[in-house]
């Protein structure tokens, strides 16, 4: 049966039911539910339905209420930048702009080559490229390599005949004036070699002696003629009065040319002979107490003189 509002109110198994339609879909399924009796309530007859769109829902799970869901078609991902990842087993990008490629260098014979001797040289084998091993028994003979596709340059030393020539080179005369107070620093004159040899000593002639000495020899290769490399060398020593001839550590082969007699006291106490009409001399600051360096020092001064002073080849 139906009640003043219009709802039907049944009994079934013993329970009393209340039941309120809202929509079609609830009618229909009542209807199925109850059969012919329900039908006769008028005021349930179901409600005419407008059809209309229902914008997109999603649930909030917090309030339990819908949310409208935005339009995401016109959104556009951002493309993540992948120019600096490797993948797993790739090596990283590297440059592949090949290097330059190395410098050509040629061999090319040193002073050694074509100088007469009683033994095997033991250097002066290459101004540029890598020596081989010296082979023969006088003459001599080993190739200067060169690398990087250079050349290689053949060299010999011919075997010396009878005994040695002694050639000098420098001052051998014992000068009339004293000369001192050079301590501290690298004393050279300029020398002419008219013929090639191998250095085997050199020679300084002393007036007082005090402290230490050392006496070296050099190229003059350096700015208009000064001496720059360092070919040659004695031990130090404590001089003596008159002349003090020291062999070199390693007799080197040299050729007709200019070179520079250097000599290095430890003290400014020590007297030697000089000659101030002539010549070249320079000065450098050096103490005994350091190694020579492979280059001549700055130089500091320069003058006209020369020493009691030097060179024994053969």
């Amino acid at each position: 049966m139906c009640d003043a509002g219009g709802k039907e109110k049944f009994k079934k198994g013993g329970a009393v039911l209340k039941i309120g339609v809202t929509a079609a879909l609830a009618l229909w399924a009542l209807t199925s539910w109850m059969g012919p009796a329900f039908a006769q309530c008028p005021a349930l007859a179901a409600p005419t339905a407008t059809p209309q769109v229902a914008p997109s829902l999603s649930l909030n799970p917090a309030s339990s209420t819908a949310v409208p869901v935005p339009n995401t078609s016109n959104l556009v991902a951002p493309i993540p930048d992948t120019s600096n990842l490797v993948a797993p087993g790739f090596s990283a990008p590297v440059d592949c702009n090949p290097p330059p490629p190395p410098s050509v260098v040629n061999g090319a014979c040193g002073p050694a080559n074509g100088v007469a001797v009683l033994s095997a040289p033991t250097s002066g084998f290459c101004s540029a490229g890598t020596p081989t091993t010296v082979s023969g028994a006088g003459p001599w003979a080993w190739s200067c390599l060169g690398s990087n596709g250079g050349t290689n340059a053949a060299c010999s030393a011919p075997l010396s005949s009878g005994s040695p020539t002694i050639v000098t080179m420098g001052e051998t005369t014992v000068f009339p004036e004293t000369d001192g107070q050079n301590g501290g620093f690298l004393m050279a004159q300029d020398a002419v070699l008219l013929t090639g040899g191998t250095v085997r000593s050199l020679s300084f002639f002393v007036d007082y002696p005090e402290g230490q000495l050392r006496l070296n020899l050099w190229d003059a290769k350096g700015t208009n003629g000064r001496p720059r490399n360092l070919l040659a060398q004695t031990a130090t020593f404590t001089p003596v009065m008159g002349w003090n001839t020291m062999p070199v550590i390693t007799p080197v082969p040299v050729i007709a040319g200019n070179y520079w007699l250097a000599y290095n006291p430890g003290s400014g106490g020590l007297n030697f002979r000089v000659e101030r009409d002539h010549g070249i001399c320079v000065a450098a600051r050096l103490s005994l107490t350091s190694a020579l360096p492979s280059t001549f020092p700055t130089i500091t001064g320069d003058d006209t003189c020369r020493w009691s002073f030097y060179a024994t080849l053969n």
